[in-house]
């Protein structure tokens, strides 16, 4: 009956439990502080209820959010201001400005939490300058740890990016932005698996630039850069998503083209190669069009088995059509048996 009527030591022994507990079991320390905030509430002893929304705080400013902390101190604050309890209520503020600098990390929001603990200090109780250099020293500490997590992930974020931008290195062409031969050789098989499994067609191409060479002697290597730069748009737009786009080396390029027979790779070729033909290319102060390129076609199954079988046949193809007079596609011939 007396401690219906008077609640408060139990409060105080529940809030002394809570405190003694922070480090080892955070969890038991905030269920001890919301026991007695609870009790004080059910009593309406707002001078208790301060005391224990101060020591949950206090828990939650080690161990929680900092904005958590916060809004449990500022309600301290509000309940020792109600109570009478100047010196509660500084040390309430005080956690609290600490734990908004906490989630601010600004200068402003620290001088304003070192104010709060000076109000404290000038109290005159030993204690309390106790309390106000504790309080500023967790608070200095939970706020480089904050600092030092938040550097770390940064730090893992700068690595993912930079561990990317390694892997795109190793995979595409930096002129051309198309993937390279090395991710044609990382890809090729398990596309050709995939047709062989699904029992569609697939075709692989074989282009060249025609006259590149004499393109860089008349006009410069910047405009044969452009050349490349412009082929390798085109087929940038005019390929499918399953499609593969490869620099294959210097002015040759490699297609794949999936569920595609040679017929119909053919005449896409041919419409690519109109397309390039009738692009003007621009350079600086020189313009050209009239462009032209040859290629070779070669059938999954067909010319070949393998992707070394097939890129010998397209490119066997490829040559046979420079021998005709280029600015054309062909067909690679069936393979003696």
């Amino acid at each position: 009956m007396s401690e219906q009527a008077n609640p408060a030591g139990e409060i105080a022994a529940l809030v002394e439990s809570s405190w003694s507990s922070q480090h080892a079991d955070p969890a038991t320390a905030i269920a001890l502080a919301n026991r007695g905030i609870a009790l004080a509430r059910q009593h309406g002893d707002m001078a208790s209820l301060a005391l224990a929304l101060l020591g949950r705080g206090m828990c939650e400013l080690r161990h929680a959010t900092a904005e958590t902390a916060r809004e449990t101190l500022l309600e301290a604050a509000s309940a020792f201001e109600r109570s009478g309890h100047e010196r509660g209520r500084l040390l309430a503020h005080a956690a609290g400005a600490g734990a908004l600098a906490r989630l601010e990390r600004s200068e402003d929001t620290a001088d304003r939490m070192e104010q709060a603990l000076q109000g404290l200090s000038a109290c005159g109780d030993p204690l309390d300058r106790h309390l106000a250099r504790w309080l500023m020293d967790e608070i200095r500490y939970r706020t480089q740890v904050d600092g030092l997590h938040l550097a770390l992930r940064q730090k893992d974020a700068e690595i993912a990016r930079l561990r990317n931008a390694l892997q795109d290195q190793a995979i595409l062409d930096p002129l051309t932005g198309l993937h390279n031969r090395r991710f044609l050789q990382a890809q090729v098989e398990s596309v050709l698996a995939q047709a062989e499994r699904a029992g569609y067609a697939l075709c692989m191409v074989m282009l060249d630039i025609d006259n590149f060479a004499n393109i860089n002697d008349m006009l410069g290597r910047g405009f044969g850069d452009q050349v490349l730069i412009t082929l390798a748009a085109l087929l940038r737009r005019q390929i499918r998503n399953t499609d593969l786009a490869i620099r294959y080396g210097g002015e040759e390029f490699c297609l794949v083209f999936p569920m595609s027979s040679a017929h119909d790779t053919r005449a896409r070729m041919e419409y690519l190669l109109n397309q390039f033909h009738t692009t003007a290319i621009m350079h600086g102060d020189k313009s050209l069009t009239g462009l032209a390129f040859s290629a070779g076609v070669a059938q999954l199954f067909v010319h070949g088995t393998s992707s070394d079988e097939l890129v010998r046949m397209a490119e066997d193809a490829m040559i046979r059509a420079k021998n005709e007079g280029r600015n054309r596609v062909e067909i690679a011939d069936q393979p003696h048996v």
